[in-house]
């Protein structure tokens, strides 16, 4: 068997780079897809509170989350 030209190698190989960058763009934006979604939703949840963080730091004291928000 013979080995590809190098024509042959360098079209394999950009397009390689090509359905990788076009994959990755797409994972970036479905990544910010969903993070929007979560934010969307957190901000629901805590019913426009912008300190989303007061929500994530909230499981590590063991506190509940009405005694917390009103201290």
């Amino acid at each position: 068997m013979e080995a590809p030209s190098p024509v042959s190698s360098l079209v394999h190989s950009s397009a390689l780079v090509t359905a990788r960058v076009y994959l990755m763009i797409l994972l970036i934006g479905f990544v910010l897809f969903i993070s929007r979604i979560v934010i969307f939703y957190s901000y629901d949840y805590m019913e426009g509170d912008p300190f989303i963080s007061r929500f994530i730091l909230l499981p590590r004291y063991g506190k509940s989350s009405a005694d917390s928000m009103t201290r």
